[in-house]
């Protein structure tokens, strides 16, 4: 970037390597990489304004910071353009959540895991599911994403959520040996989450976490703190 300011592959790596998701597993603060990966993205863009890769960057950007319907109005060009698009298919489930529009991101669910069936697909698609009322099937995707992450991954702030997912659909479909099997799991690796306050204290702010009175009341049945 000293020597080539504008060199198109640079600004994108740059952008790329400070937007990611992963800074956070080792970053105390990502602020100011955000604030250099967002300039490398603008002017990425500026040249490149139809790139798949640099709209979904800007697609999570969007979503790290609330602007959920900006998102969807990034993701749905880049989707009619390239509809099979594992990450932006994700990406747009997530929006569609954080918007409420559940029956719509339940829709999008199978279309998502025949495109990119990966970890990360399937514990977003277990709180989608979840939310939609699938007991059977939240268990199902919850499990067998926990069984892909690697131990930092299933603690990591966003994704680690799934943890709960879990429990609470374990719970909510009268599971409560396997609920609470599950719980004592996740508890022994973050022993501080053990309550509500907990649980919102340690999720990243822009985790899919079902925040309804079913998730809260199911917790609690399994034995999750007030």
């Amino acid at each position: 970037m000293a020597l080539a300011p504008d060199d198109p592959l640079a600004l994108t790596i740059t952008a790329q390597i400070n937007l990611c998701e992963c800074l956070r597993t080792w970053a105390p603060d990502t602020t100011e990489m955000e604030r250099i990966g967002e300039a490398a993205l603008d002017k990425a863009l500026a040249n490149r304004p139809d790139s798949t890769s640099l709209l979904g960057l800007r697609v999570l950007l969007l979503l790290k910071r609330g602007r959920h319907e900006d998102a969807l109005l990034v993701a749905d060009p880049v989707l009619a353009r390239e509809p099979d698009d594992g990450e932006t298919l994700r990406l747009r489930l997530i929006a569609l959540f954080k918007l409420g529009r559940i029956q719509q991101a339940a829709a999008a669910v199978q279309g998502l895991l025949k495109t990119s069936d990966n970890w990360w697909t399937q514990a977003n698609a277990a709180t989608v599911l979840f939310a939609a009322g699938d007991d059977a099937a939240t268990i199902q995707m919850a499990r067998k994403a926990r069984v892909q992450m690697s131990q930092t991954e299933r603690v990591d702030p966003t994704y680690g959520v799934v943890a709960w997912v879990l429990v609470a659909a374990e719970s909510r479909a009268g599971r409560l040996d396997r609920a609470q099997a599950a719980l004592k799991d996740f508890h022994a690796a973050v022993p501080t989450a053990r309550n509500r306050a907990g649980i919102e204290a340690w999720r990243s702010s822009h985790a899919m976490l079902p925040d309804t009175p079913a998730f809260w009341e199911a917790l609690h049945r399994a034995g999750v703190g007030g």
